[in-house]
């Protein structure tokens, strides 16, 4: 007698040999309903059929008709699900709601892998039975059953998608179904073989926009011996099952706006959805999160220059507004997304962590990846923030000496229940901050009031702050929006005065008393005009004093357009502000300025305050818009990291559209009326003048950089 066990070991030394299939079912012992005992070729011809170009054709043949049966469509047709959604988005997006829009669990799934090669059940019968092998084979299989083709080919069909499922070739994605709707789960199947390689231009670590970061965390693999060929389709599967029964939830405050995969990595664009707490209407803030699986040797690897060749890394990286420490991208689906991918990959390491040795988890310097190449950004060990956040220990270095904000780097993780993530300017000691060796008061006659005079209803109608750049030719530097208008896209872009037929600008200087100290307030003195600016690249323009007027205005400027200009005379006595191209991160700076907020010019019933008031911070980080191509060039890296010049490119900026070459980011409480106004160092150097605050946190503020300003002082000049 042969022992049942004896059988099992025989089973599974010929299934090692492809002889037989060992499918291992749910049961805690192995057993001989285990094991499939199928001819070979026999499978390899019905797997076979999922990826031939026939039975692709007959997919989307079936879709398309059913398109076109409006009277009898089958409501779980992908084609028509993915249509139909974006038909009951585009109406949702066009209503007043407060509340997103969620899909049903099958719409939902089918909208996300519309870019992907990916199969239902029904697509699978659909191909199998066409094939003659098949029904043959199916009809063996019951030679005396009174059950028609189509029942008897259920169970069969079932099983082969099991087994395709164990062996990898499908990769199943399901989403549970809503608990009102009472439907079963809704399962596709991913087709690892038919994924593309990953085109090169895919994705980026650098950012447009200085009010962006993005933030990457990767799992490091050592000592890998076979690669691990089948974990980035199970991590697309879970990742795509996890968000979509998210989304799919009643209090979801995320949308799916796009999803695409390759053989080692995949792309998702999800929305955050925020409502106002004033006036209740919805913000739609977008992250983009991009997750590969790379070896060393690959330009996409980010940190590979610290690899060896038996190492493989799984970067996930997501791109969103850096606000609050980074809270919307946290919060816009990076959580759930790491979550998602850690828990595959535990479970990984659990099954075949004989294939490698330790997995260990980093996360990459988002500074460095502003500032470098990817391939040489530093990385840090994330059990290591982790646990001097929980010390109490808010900022960190990267071995390159990058600042970085524990907190913004491991987001919700990093964080009590009830902390929250305060700006890091409140960080800052006024009482404790070193003395400045120019004070305010001996910058203020530099500093300048900014009005847009409306010569038709005879007021001021806007203001800001500048500074005086050269005494001699009268030259003021000041925010382009003070008097035009910046928004991109907008029919006046770039226009001077915002269009107006009879606008002028206006300056105000606090001027000296008899006995040589400062008035406290600004007085209307001068016209002047544009004569300088390059508004598709900065916010920033350079005023030429024309004349003077011939009394000084005070209260809200009114009596500017009745004063008769006189010509200005040698030695004005303009007080200059020397601007200085160099700082530092960390840096401490003030921001002076004309504050127009609270009661000011800029609330309904406000007037224009004169009086000028600082307010102090440090430098944050500095931005570059260089468009780099994230593939090293003939001339490689340089010995900093920075990308060679040949790997440098700038794409052309469209008319009509601001798109800033550099900016820097400081973080100073600002209030409205100080754009324009100019950001100095402890000396009273000029580095750059406030263009805007951060649209998600107020206190992180962006200044066109005195180097650029400079660039268009020297224009002025020639003028």
């Amino acid at each position: 007698h042969v022992k049942p066990q004896q059988i099992i070991s025989s089973l599974l030394f010929l299934s090692s040999n492809d002889k037989v299939l060992y499918y291992e079912c749910c049961t805690s012992s192995t057993s001989l309903q285990d094991f499939a005992i199928l001819d070979e070729d026999w499978f390899k011809e019905v797997a076979s059929c999922v990826f031939s170009q026939h039975c692709k054709r007959q997919i989307t043949n079936r879709r398309l008709s059913s398109l076109s049966q409006s009277s009898s469509m089958d409501e779980s047709s992908p084609m028509l699900q993915s249509m139909e959604i974006a038909r009951k988005t585009e109406q949702y997006k066009d209503s007043n709601s407060s509340a997103p829009y969620h899909v049903d669990h099958i719409s939902q799934l089918w909208d996300v892998l519309s870019n992907c090669a990916a199969i239902n059940a029904k697509d699978s019968d659909t191909m199998w039975h066409r094939e003659a092998f098949i029904r043959t084979a199916v009809e063996k299989a019951y030679p005396t059953t009174q059950l028609d083709y189509e029942e008897q080919s259920k169970a069969i069909f079932s099983y082969l998608r099991c087994l395709l499922v164990h062996h990898g070739v499908f990769v199943p994605v399901s989403i549970n179904a809503s608990e009102n709707d009472g439907a079963s789960p809704s399962t596709a199947f991913l087709l690892p073989s038919l994924f593309h390689e990953i085109p090169s231009n895919v994705w980026s670590y650098k950012t447009r926009d200085a009010w962006k970061t993005t933030l990457s965390h990767s799992w490091l693999f050592h000592d890998v011996v076979l690669p691990p060929s089948h974990l980035m389709p199970r991590i697309m599967a879970t990742v795509l099952k996890d968000v979509a029964n998210y989304v799919s939830s009643e209090d979801a405050m995320l949308e799916v706006a796009y999803f695409n995969c390759w053989k080692s990595a995949f792309f998702l664009e999800l929305d955050l959805i925020t409502l106002q707490a004033t006036t209740g209407q919805r913000t739609r803030s977008r992250v983009k999160l991009f997750a590969h699986l790379d070896t060393a040797d690959s330009n996409r690897c980010v940190a590979s220059d610290t690899m060896t060749d038996s190492m493989y890394r799984l970067a996930v990286s997501a791109k969103g507004n850096i606000g609050f420490g980074g809270r919307k991208v946290w919060e816009g689906g990076y959580d759930l997304v790491l979550r998602s991918v850690e828990g595959v990959v535990n479970d990984y390491m659990s099954q075949h962590g004989q294939d490698c040795g330790e997995v260990e988890r980093e996360i990459v310097c988002p500074n460095c990846l502003a500032l470098h190449h990817h391939n040489v950004a530093a990385t840090v060990n994330r059990h290591d923030v982790l646990a001097k956040r929980n010390d109490g220990v808010r900022t960190i270095r990267c071995r390159r000496g990058c600042p970085l904000d524990s907190a913004m780097l491991c987001g919700i993780a990093g964080r009590g229940a009830d902390e929250t993530l305060l700006p890091l300017s409140s960080l800052v000691s006024h009482e404790n901050s070193v003395r400045p060796s120019k004070l305010a008061k001996d910058l203020m006659g530099g500093v300048v009031l900014i009005g847009l005079w409306d010569g038709d209803e005879k007021k001021i109608i806007s203001a800001g702050t500048g500074f005086i750049a050269d005494r001699k030719q009268g030259l003021v530097i000041t925010a382009s929006h003070v008097l035009m208008e910046m928004k991109s896209g907008h029919k006046e872009f770039g226009r001077d005065y915002f269009g107006l037929k009879n606008g002028k600008a206006v300056i105000g200087v606090i001027p000296r008393s008899s006995d040589g100290s400062r008035s406290s307030k600004a007085v209307f003195r001068y016209f002047a005009e544009i004569i300088a600016k390059d508004v598709e690249h900065m916010d920033a323009y350079v005023l030429r004093i024309t004349s003077r007027m011939k009394e000084d205005v005070g209260g809200q400027g009114e009596g500017c357009g009745d004063q008769p200009e006189t010509s200005l005379v040698k030695g004005e006595g303009l007080t200059q502000l020397k601007m200085n191209q160099k700082f530092a991160i960390e840096e401490l700076v003030r921001i002076l300025g004309y504050n127009q907020g609270g009661e000011g010019l800029f609330e309904k019933g406000g007037y224009i305050y004169r009086a000028l008031d600082v307010m102090r911070g440090y430098v944050s980080s500095e931005f570059v818009n260089d468009i780099r191509v994230n593939m090293v060039g003939e001339e490689g890296l340089g010995s900093d990291g920075q990308m060679a010049s040949t790997s440098l490119r700038r794409e052309p900026v469209l008319v009509g559209i601001f798109n800033p070459t550099k900016e820097t980011v400081v973080l100073c409480p600002t209030i409205p009326g100080h754009n324009g106004g100019p950001c100095v160092n402890l000396n009273g150097e000029v580095i750059g003048i406030l263009i805007r605050a951060d649209q998600e946190e107020s206190e992180r503020c962006h200044l066109a950089p005195a180097s650029e300003l400079e660039v268009l002082m020297e224009k002025a000049r020639d003028v």
